[in-house]
């Protein structure tokens, strides 16, 4: 921290300070007092690859933070490096690095930019050298014991975002160090070819290497390397819930949050690719490096220019209106050795407690894109039918699947207006891919004997109209204080501010001790989740102040449609898939086997009537010969 020093030098008193009129002395302290309250004051903090350089700031009601952000936590993955698992970083001597200022985005298209500045307006930097992390501690007089620590793995359809979209200022000054953190994306960190050229996952593998670097490093941030917590929103959230799984992982932390998203989710992860998609094929011939020899395609990928390939994988994306990621991490064998479910059931993994929920309109932000893309000239029953065959590649593969989903979330006789079928949809998407899997999840992860705090966040600003609903990444902004700090794309009052506390209290309590409450604030305690008693903390506004209680069994028959029916639907269809090709197959060895018998016979019958026909043919001309010597006419005869 830069310092104020007042000369003391006995010759500058007598020659320059006593000389000094009244208002040039008073024009200096003016000067000098500007420039030690508005002048950025620095503070160095050492890691084991160098010292880096951050900031100290004020953030609200005499609370101040130190700032370290850009810290690289490996080598840029370009060139030899790209499409490969990250390495860890060179070391930079006795230089003191500059950290004040974020480091560049991964590459991503227009809407990823535009995405991240809705959360961190005017940001607009994007790099292939982007595996950067940030570090916010909070500054505590007379606090000599180290902090526990969150890190924020960022969402964004493993396609979009940066870790600098999450403002872990005002959530570090409850007592947390905060770290954020870059990770590749799209083709650049997900594309594979199911075999050992390029098996994927590298996004994956770089956050497995900034948890590795917080836990060798967060102790000279005084974070408490021993007390971390993982967090994660939507594809964050699905890679949390991957990193709690992989065995790559142990002992990297101890605690999670996962929020709006679930590594059960039908997108989160697919299966090891046995040959090559669309994207591949569109993402590796945009390089002129498509090939059916996958070490062929690396080579030529590894070649291209890092400024090729910003270019092309910064401009327009081919797309079709699934909802699903093109590129997602996969079942390599290595981060991920089997599917999360099974992992989830047999893997061997430990996590000491677990905090994941949503929002009430999850699916509204992708509902609305879809219907005005897609269907706005349409309305009623119509709009709605047109709306869910466009998901119909999201869906389970059921025969009348689009029928069963309508069972549950339509009533009849329809209701056609506008308003009702944007509720449908949107709640359908909501549950299908967020809600849904997130409740799996707690119930998978409690029969492995977790302890799992479930939430719901329906709080709606009063600034916000009622048809825009609690969507997809509505509590983010709260965690982050925009409502204290401000936003230019959001108004926010004080009924705001009060829910930005009390979130940011339910968060860092849970990154303590592993408890979600209000305490000492106010006596409340999230209740845990359990099988017999499916309880969950409903997050709303009051009439006066935001609210938070314990409610059960959220939305029980749509979850267990989802979860349950469905998937028992699925079985049941593919068992009978299974034994109709059985019967089939049993049926064509029966009738092979009658074939041969048939033909058998008829090789016999067809001796039998050669021999007939032989002893026909003789008989015959003996009997013209008599009929002749008798002297009978042949059109008399009766053979």
């Amino acid at each position: 921290m830069r310092s104020l020093i007042i000369p003391t030098d006995r010759a500058f008193l007598s020659t320059s300070f006593y000389k000094m009129t009244n208002i040039q002395l008073y024009c200096v302290i003016i000067v000098l007092c500007y420039k030690y309250t508005f002048a950025v004051n620095h503070v160095i903090r050492h890691t084991d690859n160098g010292k880096v350089r951050g900031v100290l700031e004020h953030v609200q009601h005499g609370k101040f933070i130190e700032k370290f952000l850009g810290i690289p936590y490996a080598q840029p993955p370009i060139g030899k490096l790209r499409f490969e698992a990250p390495i860890p970083p060179h070391g930079w001597g006795s230089e003191i690095l500059s950290t004040e200022n974020f480091g560049p985005a991964c590459p991503q298209g227009a809407g990823g930019m535009e995405y991240i500045k809705l959360h961190h307006p005017g940001f607009d930097l994007s790099s292939e050298d982007c595996l950067y992390l940030n570090i916010y501690v909070p500054k505590i007089v007379n606090h000599n014991s180290r902090m526990p620590v969150l890190v924020f793995i960022h969402g964004g359809s493993y396609f979009n975002g940066m870790g600098g979209m999450f403002e872990g200022s005002f959530l570090a000054t409850e007592g947390i160090v905060v770290v954020t953190v870059n990770y590749r994306l799209g083709a650049l960190g997900f594309l594979s070819t199911g075999d050992s050229n390029i098996p994927g996952n590298y996004g994956m593998l770089d956050q497995v290497a900034a948890l590795k670097w917080v836990k060798q490093n967060i102790g000279h941030f005084d974070g408490d390397p021993d007390r971390i917590t993982i967090d994660g929103h939507s594809a964050g959230g699905c890679s949390v819930g991957l990193l709690m799984i992989s065995p790559l992982t142990k002992g990297l932390f101890r605690n999670v949050i996962i929020q709006s998203g679930s590594p059960l989710a039908h997108w989160a992860v697919r299966q090891r690719p046995s040959l090559p998609d669309v994207y591949y094929n569109i993402f590796t011939s945009a390089f002129d490096c498509l090939s059916n020899n996958t070490y062929t395609v690396k080579q030529c990928l590894q070649s291209v220019t890092a400024d090729e390939i910003f270019r092309k994988t910064s401009g327009g994306h081919a797309s079709s209106p699934r909802i699903s990621p093109q590129f997602t991490p996969v079942v390599d064998g290595y981060f991920l050795p089997k599917h999360p479910r099974e992992l989830l059931i047999e893997g061997d993994f430990y996590v000491d407690n677990v905090m994941t929920g949503a929002t009430k309109d999850e699916g509204l932000v992708a509902a609305n894109h879809l219907n005005y893309t897609l269907a706005a000239d349409l309305h009623g029953l119509d709009q709605l039918l047109t709306l869910i065959h466009c998901i119909r590649g999201d869906l389970p593969r059921l025969p009348g699947i689009v029928d069963t989903v309508l069972e549950v979330y339509a009533s009849w006789p329809f209701d056609t207006s506008d308003e009702n079928v944007r509720q449908i949809f949107s709640e359908i998407i909501g549950d299908h891919f967020i809600t849904a899997p997130t409740h799996d999840l707690a119930e998978a992860l409690v029969k492995r004997n977790a302890t799992v705090y479930l939430y719901n966040f329906e709080y709606r600003s009063e600034f916000q109209r009622k048809d825009e609903g609690v969507v997809h990444g509505s509590e983010i902004f709260y965690l982050c204080g925009f409502p204290m700090s401000g936003h230019p794309t959001f108004l926010y009052g004080e009924k705001d501010r009060k829910t930005a506390k009390m979130l940011m209290h339910l968060w860092a309590n849970f990154v303590k001790n592993g408890l979600p409450s209000l305490v000492p604030h106010k006596e409340f305690h999230m209740a845990p989740y359990s099988l017999h008693r499916k309880q969950y903390s409903n997050i709303f506004d009051g009439e006066m102040v935001p609210k938070v209680e314990v409610n059960a069994n959220y939305k029980d028959k749509k979850i267990h449609f989802w979860n349950k029916k469905l998937p028992q639907l699925l079985s049941d269809t593919q068992r009978q898939t299974t034994d109709h090709s059985r019967t089939v197959t049993k049926s064509y060895f029966v009738q092979e086997t009658n074939s041969w018998v048939l033909i058998s016979i008829c090789i016999v019958l067809a001796a039998l009537s050669i021999s007939f026909l032989v002893g026909y043919c003789r008989t015959r001309r003996q009997l013209i010969k008599v009929l002749k010597q008798n002297g009978v006419p042949l059109a008399n005869r009766m053979i």
